[in-house]
């Protein structure tokens, strides 16, 4: 059994598949278990249809394939983010790349609640900061090269376009916009610094200069030009009390942590060998460990990578992965006791779950011919998983068991299925 090596950087009722699984054959003695007593549920986004005739719907299914809804017959545009509430009872999406609805998990109650005029390549962040407010950011690039992008927030009420208001302390200028997992601040990057504030535009502060937020001289936090080289994106930990990034000469970077509120800025992986450069960084659901991929030292191609996690407190970091391999797509189980990811180049990809505390792995669904995978997605019970790949011309969405039993095509044929999102 391989076990990991540690060392310090001082750094997705009963169900049987009608019909083919569109190119997968699987044979008919294999009996397909009782995955739950009371199947989860999750929505997508379906593609349909042909030139003019072509919709994009947000559909509710339970995890067994029945009780298929399109929630959104009067939409024909739906796309990410899609984002439930905490008490699983209500929607939160983007129509049309540039406006928000709300609605109850049932379809009814549509709500407009933000009105985007068209800018170039917009991308929205949404979260909820309670079951009744949300907060979000709205990005758009330039419309020239030269022409700097811009970045809002806003927060509403969820009651119409009037209730939902513009932040104005924002920079319209700032980069890589991150808000907290609990809706209460805001991260973003300006000439050089991370900064943080409430999502009201109170207590902005500057993390990484070298003052403290009482103003006094913090000599521990003083980073100079943090960005000017290249920079990651800011990723919240779970509790948000946390951010982690990457920074550093392209392209050797290392990974930090900073406090919410301008302390304790750490740097978690001290390698200077090591050739990373913005890769994803995925927080353990208890906000005590990151995991990330690397190319093992001496090597160069991207197919001799590792998973590892580190401990941010000890900054002891663990390879999680024996077999050198291109990876993506890390995603930490709710629980906290698997990882699931993707191996492979990507005309040539497999799934696979690592469980954390003996260190084996599973291949997931070896029957099938795995081409650009784009999503996993974990159930919030941890017990099932979700993903999407390519398929000829379209995207098919399948589930599975987090034990390999269970594997069943949820899309129909003729359609592509995007953003699959479980109900909490």
């Amino acid at each position: 059994m391989f076990q990991p090596r540690p060392f310090r950087f001082s750094l997705v009722p009963f169900c049987l598949v009608v019909g083919l699984l569109a190119g997968v054959s699987i044979k008919s003695s294999l009996a397909i278990p009782r995955l739950s007593n009371s199947p989860n549920s999750l929505v997508f986004t379906a593609l349909q249809g042909r030139g003019s005739g072509v919709r994009n719907s947000l559909f509710l299914m339970t995890a067994d394939g029945s009780h298929r809804r399109n929630l959104t017959p009067a939409l024909t545009e739906v796309t990410a983010p899609i984002v439930w509430s905490p008490d699983g009872r209500r929607l939160a999406f983007v129509n049309g790349s540039s406006d928000l609805y709300v609605m109850q998990a049932n379809g009814s109650q549509l709500t407009s609640i933000f009105k985007g005029s068209f800018c170039k390549v917009e991308t929205y962040q949404i979260v909820w900061s309670s079951n009744q407010r949300l907060v979000f950011g709205r990005s758009c690039e330039g419309s020239t090269l030269e022409e700097p992008g811009s970045v809002e927030l806003y927060t509403s009420t969820l009651t119409s376009v009037q209730g939902t208001r513009k932040i104005d302390r924002l920079p319209n200028h700032a980069l890589s916009l991150a808000i907290s997992p609990n809706g209460q601040k805001v991260a973003f990057i300006q000439e050089g610094h991370i900064y943080s504030m409430n999502v009201d535009g109170s207590q902005l502060i500057n993390l990484t200069q070298n003052r403290d937020p009482n103003g006094r001289d913090s000599r521990s936090n003083r980073v100079e030009n943090l960005y000017n080289s290249g920079g990651s994106s800011l990723v919240w930990s779970p509790d948000s009390r946390r951010i982690a990034f990457w920074m550093g000469q392209y392209p050797r970077q290392q990974l930090y942590t900073i406090n919410a509120e301008g302390s304790q800025l750490r740097q978690l992986t001290q390698d200077p060998t090591q050739e990373l450069y913005n890769v994803a960084i995925t927080w353990s659901p208890d906000s005590q460990k990151i995991a990330y991929t690397r190319i093992q030292p001496g090597m160069t191609s991207d197919r001799q990578q590792a998973i590892y996690s580190v401990d941010i407190h000890s900054g002891v970091s663990t390879q999680l992965t024996r077999r050198l391999d291109s990876y993506d797509l890390v995603k930490w189980s709710p629980n906290g006791r698997q990882l699931a990811f993707v191996r492979g180049e990507f005309n040539r990809q497999s799934i696979h779950t690592l469980n954390l505390a003996n260190f084996q792995e599973r291949n997931l669904a070896p029957r099938l011919s795995l081409i650009g995978v784009t999503e996993i997605v974990w159930s919030a019970d941890s017990q099932q998983l979700a993903f999407n790949f390519s398929e000829s011309e379209y995207s098919p969405l399948y589930a599975i068991a987090a034990d390999g039993t269970g594997l069943r095509r949820l899309s129909q044929r003729f359609e592509s299925v995007y953003f699959p999102t479980w109900k909490p």
